[in-house]
């Protein structure tokens, strides 16, 4: 059983001071164990986020754009941080019909002449306030290859996936 929270230093804290109580039987104060605990619930818990997906149609062509939007809800009562250094902080993964999952932000980086770079801009985009909701737009083109394809969209805080969508199925013909 892990009791580590990457995302939280307080977790950490807690997690190591909670296995050093259980793991050498050593009595320690139990109001110090209770905020351990405590500290390590409260640094785990999952982000209060909603995320939706919707596409511009439900069937393209081979070839053709397929536009998301991707909204992210922020329904707790703290802020939250989504983003992947200047990248932005939802992405949205394509499963294709041979099960192989492609990245929208990914073939965006890697399609016209300048590759790999996202331009920081100085905005709060990456910064949820209680209630707020952010949108991105993502544009994908569909492949030659047809079938059922399905899309969903993830929140993430680093390389750390906080919030994901329902799938969304699409073809492509």
């Amino acid at each position: 059983m892990s009791l580590g929270c990457a995302s939280a230093p307080w977790g950490s804290y807690a997690a190591e001071l909670w296995r050093y109580a259980v793991t050498r039987g050593r009595h320690i104060h139990s109001r110090v164990l209770l905020l351990a605990a405590a500290a390590l619930a409260g640094a785990c818990r999952e982000p209060d986020l909603r995320v939706h997906l919707a596409a511009d149609r439900p069937t393209v062509a081979a070839g053709d754009t397929v536009h998301f939007r991707a909204t992210v809800t922020n329904t707790g009562r703290v802020p939250h941080e989504i983003g992947r250094g200047c990248a932005p902080g939802v992405d949205v993964t394509i499963t294709t019909p041979d099960g192989a999952v492609r990245s929208a932000t990914d073939d965006l980086l890697n399609a016209g002449e300048v590759r790999g770079m996202f331009i920081c801009l100085p905005t709060d985009a990456g910064r949820l306030e209680p209630g707020e909701t952010d949108t991105v737009p993502l544009a994908w083109r569909a492949p030659a290859v047809p079938g059922r394809y399905s899309a969903v969209a993830q929140a993430f805080r680093g390389d750390t996936m906080l919030a994901s969508s329902a799938s969304l199925p699409f073809r492509v013909r």
